[in-house]
């Protein structure tokens, strides 16, 4: 059923009144839909708020399950929770207001603001570091590498040092697009040294402020108390919850805390612009153009993206055990923001599904599915075998899996391919396309244009591992790993920042995949002699030195 419009020209006080007041405004039977998207969560459960306005009035907020099991306090569209990556737009946009104010371009090397980094073989923008193109290694990744976690206490400047660490990038800049938190942390430290102001002071003057946001705020100290924060949690080993809680104190990539009213209030700043006007707006719609002339999908702490049919601006944060999704629709000026406090709570896929009950009407029919075409064992054996990017230093296998093929990105788990007939099969929203060479098997991945080429796979006892024993160090992440030998093969131990503590030393069976890489744990690896290079995930080709042997 198609919402009703009801903007009739509000001033700022009386829209903020509109959304203060809750009202729900949807059809009965529409509501009950909605509910019945989030029925698993109970007074025994944490759970998720929904808010969703239309042309900036709220025609509906509700909330699910608990914000504190300890105190029996329910979620109400009071709570405020924590957004994480859904932060990125409200940094972005400090960003752009600053270039309004002349203070910047976003095509000023972001070393002009940022002495610390290092200076690059090729230049790196402001730009590149809003649009994850700017093949900065993930701090999230490298923390985690260097033996912090998320439960120990780590302040913006270890975040800032790590990252000015990393002599090197994943990539050259605006040649691929691979997420990284660093960009934003970064971009927050610019806010910073431009304005003369933290973030979380230049967010709250120029932007809740103005609109009338009064329950947020970007904190940096855990510490804080906010009244109406709700707790975090995670599904127990077993059964029942346990507390997610991280002193991390970084922000640019995340640190927003807030309510599904005040995130409508700046959701109706993209239908009417207050703040920073029509070209604020635009700058946060605009996306990413590659080297190669590629757009791709993220924006200016958005992605850009259709969903049947209709044009869907959001994003989605992922933070102890928040979880969170911020969806715009532009043409019917909708907007869905769902939050929650539980890390198994799939917000996106529940924000899809309130989606389809409020916009039943003026979304596309769902794609009739093609027949599936049916290979043999043979045909599907033709396609499996190890694929490898040295340029990407992505590692994949193609597996068969009785009448199926799996791919597995490693160190990641595996997703069954849909053929699609030709040589096409689809996993994980992209098309994956089979290239026989003259010589091999290449395969391309639609969405991003990479190539990798099968490789032959290592024998399980590859002849000269024992050349590959001793210590090795990272100046990067200023920890010492070492690869040892037993009766059983190669070991790899990672210990992180603090020897002297247990829990931050990995121990991983290293195993021969392809020649010259090789598979630890989470990790890729690859030795030339005097060191090794380790990648995993966001954090790529990281520079280990043998010290000894």
């Amino acid at each position: 059923m198609r919402l009703t419009s009801r903007w009739v020209g509000m001033g700022a006080m009386a829209m903020m009144a509109a959304l203060a007041a809750g009202a729900q405004s949807l059809p009965r039977a529409q509501q009950t839909a909605i509910d019945a998207v989030f029925q698993d969560f109970n007074t025994r459960t944490p759970g998720c708020v929904v808010g969703i306005s239309e042309h900036g009035r709220q025609v509906f907020a509700r909330g699910y399950g608990m914000a504190s099991l300890e105190s029996a306090t329910p979620l109400t569209p009071a709570s405020v929770l924590e957004i994480g990556s859904v932060s990125k737009q409200i940094t972005a946009a400090s960003i752009f207001l600053l270039q309004q104010e002349g203070k910047l371009s976003l095509d000023d090397p972001a070393q002009r603001y940022l002495p610390g980094m290092p200076v690059y073989a090729h230049p790196l923008t402001i730009r590149e570091l809003l649009h994850h193109t700017s093949g900065v290694r993930d701090v999230i990744q490298l923390m985690q590498m260097s033996g912090i976690r998320t439960n120990d206490f780590a302040t913006m400047p270890d975040a800032l040092a790590l990252i000015e660490r990393q002599r090197a990038l994943n990539f050259p800049p605006n040649t691929r697009y691979l997420y990284s938190n660093s960009g934003y942390v970064l971009l927050a430290e610019i806010v910073r040294r431009v304005s003369g102001e933290p973030l979380s002071t230049f967010a709250a003057q120029h932007i809740f402020q103005p609109l009338g946001m009064r329950h947020s705020q970007i904190v940096l100290d855990h510490r804080l108390v906010i009244p109406g924060r709700t707790r975090t949690y995670a599904p127990a080993p077993g059964s029942g919850w346990r507390l997610e809680v991280s002193p991390w104190q970084q922000i640019g990539d995340g640190g927003v805390n807030t309510t599904v009213g005040d995130l409508e209030l700046w959701a109706a700043n993209f239908w009417r612009p207050r703040v920073g006007g029509a070209r604020l707006i635009q700058q946060l719609e605009t996306q990413g153009v590659l080297n190669d002339g590629r757009t791709i999908a993220y924006a200016g702490g958005l992605e850009v993206d259709q969903y049947r049919g209709l044009q869907r601006i959001a994003h989605g944060g992922s933070w102890q055990g928040f979880r969170t999704q911020f969806t715009l629709f532009p043409k019917p000026q909708v907007a869905i923001i769902t939050l929650c406090n539980v890390a198994s709570a799939d917000p996106a896929l529940r924000s899809r599904k309130v989606a389809d009950v409020i916009l039943g009407d003026q979304l596309a029919p769902e794609p009739v599915p093609a027949a599936t075409p049916t290979l043999s064992v043979a045909q599907l054996r033709a396609y499996a075998g190890w694929y490898w990017s040295a340029a990407d230093y992505d590692l994949r296998q193609v597996s068969v899996d009785g009448a199926a093929l799996r791919l597995r990105q490693w160190p990641g788990p595996s997703v069954r391919l849909q053929p699609l007939g030709q040589g096409k099969f689809r996993a994980a929203g992209d098309t994956l396309v089979f290239q026989p060479l003259a010589r091999g098997m290449q395969l391309r991945l639609e969405a991003t244009g990479e190539l990798l080429t099968r490789q032959p796979a290592a024998s399980g006892n590859a002849a000269g591992t024992h050349a590959l024993v001793g210590r090795y160090q990272s100046p990067a992440l200023q920890v010492s790993w070492t690869v040892a030998q037993d009766s059983k093969g190669l070991l790899l131990r990672a210990f992180g920042a603090n020897p002297n503590r247990l829990d931050t030393d990995h121990s991983y069976p290293v195993r021969p995949a392809i020649a010259g890489v090789f598979i630890a744990g989470p990790y890729l690896l690859q030795f030339d002699g005097a060191s090794l290079k380790v990648s995993a995930g966001r954090a790529e080709g990281i520079r280990f030195r043998r010290v000894t042997q």
